[in-house]
């Protein structure tokens, strides 16, 4: 569903997703083991931070939010259409 506005190029933002995650992924788990020197409190607390902010992300309802996201997804579709444009025009 998330991918659906991007019609045939699913696939190229199923990529960009997935690498945008894994390298966020990989930056949050980098500096969370750079924390633990001397014990496991800083993972503790992070799996309580980064949990308690994906709920309250899922729960908000936030018109500012909600328009950012909004934002996002137009300029997403505006940057597909150009190079479906670039595409055809080749």
């Amino acid at each position: 569903m998330a991918l659906e506005p991007t019609g045939n190029m699913a696939g190229m933002a199923s990529s960009i997703y997935g690498t945008s995650f894994f390298f966020i992924g990989a930056t949050l788990g980098s500096v969370i083991s750079q924390l633990m020197r001397h014990g496991v409190l800083p993972l503790v607390l992070s799996f309580f931070l980064l949990g308690l902010i994906t709920v309250l992300l899922v729960f908000s309802e936030s018109c500012a939010f909600a328009a950012e996201i909004e934002r996002t997804a137009t300029t997403i579709k505006i940057i597909f259409f150009m190079i479906k444009f670039l595409r055809l025009r080749n």
